[in-house]
């Protein structure tokens, strides 16, 4: 895998980030369909509180358009090199989960049609490397449904490391870790 392209952020917009196989760019009006389509398969919800409607998808959207302003980062659409066509998204966002206020995690979502091609894994390790690049930020957390045994494998191909297991509305989340130490390997 060729090395992706990292440009300097712009705190107001989702930068353009390449790999030999996806795209990763900021949400447009034509990714709706495609979101919402991914956002309604009960596969692909299934440890994420069931299938979404259009709607929410709609305004998941503006919410990561709005984001980028807030925040200086947010959600990439990855979409398919050769073929221009949605794969999915890969994220980061303020971790939400008690005990780590001022956290970044980042997350990931494919299409089903997309799975075991190593996209996810692709598009998370290219975003990792921009964000320890653009970001202050010395470490990047990971949090799924500790049954979620797809998200999990893409945590320890990311290198991450395991920090705990947590309850978390009624169920237990894995949260994992990578930091810039462990990525340079540079001293904390």
């Amino acid at each position: 895998m060729r090395r992706a392209r990292i440009p300097l952020v712009n705190p107001h917009v989702s930068p353009t980030l390449t790999t030999e196989r996806l795209v990763l760019r900021g949400f447009v009006d034509a990714d709706l369909e495609p979101l919402a389509a991914m956002n309604a398969d009960p596969e692909v919800m299934r440890y994420l509180g069931g299938a979404r409607s259009r709607e929410w998808s709609a305004a998941s959207i503006d919410r990561c358009r709005s984001q980028w302003g807030k925040l200086g980062f947010g959600r990439f659409v990855i979409e398919d090199n050769a073929s221009r066509e949605f794969v999915g998204w890969v994220s980061l966002e303020p971790v939400e989960l008690d005990g780590y206020a001022g956290d970044v995690e980042i997350g990931w979502r494919l299409v089903r049609g997309c799975w075991g091609r190593g996209l996810a894994t692709e598009a998370a390790m290219t975003v990792l490397t921009w964000a320890f690049a653009s970001l202050p930020v010395d470490r990047i957390l990971a949090v799924a449904d500790a049954e979620n045994a797809r998200s999990i494998s893409v945590m320890r191909r990311l290198g991450m490391v395991h920090l705990t297991d947590t309850p978390d509305e009624g169920r237990i989340s894995t949260v994992w870790c990578t930091s810039r130490a462990l990525r340079t390997g540079a001293p904390d």
